[in-house]
């Protein structure tokens, strides 16, 4: 390669950036180089060679070479010659200067939150050299070791500190170091991260100001935190609760703020139904209410998928009401409470309540008494007094009803149950107990004469539940149980006449025969002997037929004889 005898200096370069530290990488554009076209140059730093280059058609070129790590603080001359057997200024075609910089370290990001991992690069540090890196004068990271070309990288988690700005800081064995400048962000997490109007949110703050005062709010309005009032600590982290207010369905935005940090996070509402009691009997009305529906909407309550009722909710997406319990049989059931998009359910027991009733707890015989029941199922028998008296089915409901006529019975109180052969209910029917009155006896009339085949009236008693007769013949006015000739129960009708094997001797009036009726009802109450009256029985001759037949004869022979005398004087007359 030919060179030319004298350097020629008129030619330029630039060299970008124009400082740096040892290890960083320069760009280096060099033109006017018209009498080294195609020659390769040299690039020198500080008389150490770093880099060759071949000139262009143009005369210029454009390459690249690292600061040496060796290259100390200060200015330094960048140069360019023609020959590479060393450094001579002599052989130099331009030249140009460049700073070399302390070591620098850099962060990235710049800002973060508390616990975010953070990157830091150092360069310009000392090949072979160990790194400290601090926070706030804090170590960090255990020791970094230098490249050799300078250069280091290394993580850190941010500590837990007050929001703004802190110094991070690297700093090498031979005291070469740097700092530079991050932000910790504010931030708030919430535990959990959805739920329900009432549940408790664990609120967690880092990076705020030092020991001052936060404000919890959910949708820019404030909620009550637990700890009231509520200060961060001096490192600017907090750790509170609040329940979760009213809020319709969605996403809602929570924020702490201290005045000029403010950290925020996202809480999902869903829609709650809740029942006053979880069991109850058909029939009864239940206290229900709904949070986090849709503001302003139709809900509609389905109780095993039967509607049974509609809320709409006011400007919070809640609603409040009575429903009642549907006829079910015992079992439990979903209630389902929607808007078409949020649906919430609860769960409810229906208790059926097994049951019967009368349609009146008193009467007498004959009575239609009709017996209802709630809880039954199938076949269910009806007995009075055990005694199966009617049948009925139950409906899908449990429901049932039956009628049946009240049989003779006592007074007093009867049994009546229903069964179905699970479920047995008994109930109790009374019976009228009061007696009948004493009949009035009609005839014969009181001492009177009667013939042997005697009949006897008297007035008719009347009870709801039926009466039968007792009637009864004595000797004796005290009816004593050796003076009674005659006793007929069960009669039912006012009357009786005495038969032929019943006829009465003859009595004297001095000795009469005595009668009474007493009137038993249906219900076995017995009524008051009547009071007893006398008769007396006269003599009475009866002949049998063939005695009258044969006196008949007799006293037609006679007649035929005395006429037959009175014939035969009238002829010797004559």
């Amino acid at each position: 390669m030919v060179m030319p005898a004298t350097p020629v200096l008129a030619q330029t370069i630039v060299v970008t950036p124009s400082s740096g530290t040892p290890g960083s990488t320069v760009t280096i554009t060099c033109s006017a180089f018209t009498g080294y076209v195609t020659q390769y140059i040299h690039i020198f730093f500080s008389s150490t060679w770093v880099q060759a280059a071949q000139v262009t058609a143009q005369g210029t070129f454009t390459t690249t070479f690292t600061v040496p790590t060796t290259a100390t603080p200060g200015t330094a001359v960048v140069s360019v010659q023609h020959t590479t057997s060393a450094y001579n200024p002599a052989y130099q075609i331009a030249v140009t200067f460049f700073t070399v910089t302390q070591a620098d370290v850099a962060v990235s990001p710049t800002s973060a939150i508390v616990g975010e991992t953070v990157t830091v690069t150092g360069a310009g540090f000392t090949p072979g050299a160990n790194a400290n890196i601090t926070f706030d004068n804090t170590a960090i990271v255990p020791t970094v070791a230098v490249e050799t070309n300078g250069t280091f990288t290394t993580t850190f988690a941010v500590p837990t500190s007050y929001g703004g700005n802190h110094v991070i800081k690297a700093t090498d064995t031979n005291n070469r170091s740097d700092t530079v400048s991050f932000a910790i962000l504010p931030s708030i997490t919430i535990d959990p991260t959805s739920g329900k109007a009432g549940d408790t949110i664990e609120v967690s703050g880092t990076g705020f100001s030092a020991s001052k005062a936060i404000t919890i709010t959910c949708d820019n309005a404030q909620v009550v935190a637990a700890q009231m009032p509520l200060n961060t600590e001096s490192n600017g982290s907090f750790n509170t609760s609040f329940k979760v207010p009213t809020i319709a369905s969605g996403a809602h935005e929570v924020k702490a703020s201290d005045g000029t940090y403010t950290g925020s996070a996202s809480f999902t509402s869903s829609a709650t139904f809740s029942i006053g009691k979880t069991e109850g009997y058909v029939g009864d009305e239940v206290e229900v209410s709904g949070d986090g529906f849709a503001a302003k909407q139709t809900v509609i309550i389905t109780f095993d998928t039967e509607l049974v009722k509609t809320f709409v909710t006011d400007d919070t997406g809640s609603f409040s009401g009575k429903l009642k319990v549907p006829a079910l049989v015992t079992d439990t059931y979903t209630i389902i409470a929607s808007d078409d998009v949020n649906t919430a359910a609860a769960e409810f027991t229906v208790l059926v309540l097994v049951g019967a009733e009368l349609s009146q707890t008193t009467g007498n015989v004959g009575t239609e008494l009709t017996i209802s029941g709630v809880g039954f199922s199938g076949k269910v028998i009806i007995k009075y007094d055990d005694v199966q008296i009617t049948t009925a089915t139950a409906e899908a409901d449990g429901t049932f009803t039956a009628t049946f006529t009240v049989p003779v019975s006592v007074g007093g109180d009867h049994d009546i149950t229903a069964s179905d052969g699970t479920n047995t209910v008994q109930t109790v029917f009374v019976m009228e107990s009061e007696a009948p009155s004493a009949p009035k006896l009609l005839l014969p009339e009181m001492g009177s004469k009667s013939e042997g085949e005697v009949s006897f009236d008297w007035g008719d008693v009347n009870d709801p539940s039926g009466v039968t007769y007792i009637f009864q013949v004595a000797t004796d006015n005290d009816f004593t149980k050796s003076s009674i000739l005659l006793e007929k129960p069960g009669l039912t009708d006012s009357e009786y006449a005495l038969t032929k094997e019943e006829t009465l001797e003859s009595t004297k009036k001095e000795h009469p025969y005595y009668w009474r009726v007493r009137a038993i009802d249906g219900a076995a109450n017995e009524g008051e002997w009547s009071t007893p009256r006398s008769f007396y029985v006269g003599f009475s001759f009866t002949l049998p037929n063939w005695a009258k037949y044969t006196l008949m004869g007799v006293v037609a022979l006679l007649i035929g004889f005395i006429g037959f005398l009175v014939g035969r004087r009238s002829a010797y007359h004559f």
